[in-house]
């Protein structure tokens, strides 16, 4: 493939342009307060949002915007550096979106589904006209 079939501005393309899957994982996270983060493969990194309630299925959960983290926290479990607290997975799988995943600026208002994960069928990031995000599991 050549930078000719790249989206102008764009620098992100699907992991798996075939299945249009990504990784993801929730982590309860104890520090500097109990929350969830969610994180979903991204590019280089993992695109991250705070959780700030327990995610459940059939539930709609506060949310706020992170700095992109690295891709190592998918698969771990422990203390976090920088004496940041200790991360734990309580969920994980795969999200796909039926054609090519767009820029996370994006995704509000897009509803992926959960593959693999036992714990919902689909989510969706959503954007209230007051400007509040949540994501919701169903």
């Amino acid at each position: 493939m050549t930078n000719d079939s790249a989206a102008a501005g764009s620098e992100l393309e699907p992991p798996d342009a075939q299945t249009r899957r990504r990784k993801f994982v929730i982590l309860e996270h104890d520090h500097p307060f109990l929350h969830w983060d969610f994180l979903i493969e991204d590019g280089d990194g993992l695109a991250s949002w705070r959780l700030l309630e327990s995610p459940q299925s059939g539930k709609r959960v506060p949310a706020s915007l992170l700095p992109v983290h690295r891709r190592h926290y998918l698969t771990w479990e422990g203390p976090v550096s920088g004496d940041r607290g200790n991360v734990r997975r309580i969920h994980s799988g795969e999200l796909e979106y039926e054609v090519d995943w767009p820029n996370v600026t994006d995704w509000p208002g897009l509803r992926f589904q959960m593959v693999d994960s036992g714990f919902a069928e689909h989510c969706q990031l959503i954007r209230s006209d007051d400007n509040q995000v949540h994501w919701e599991f169903s």
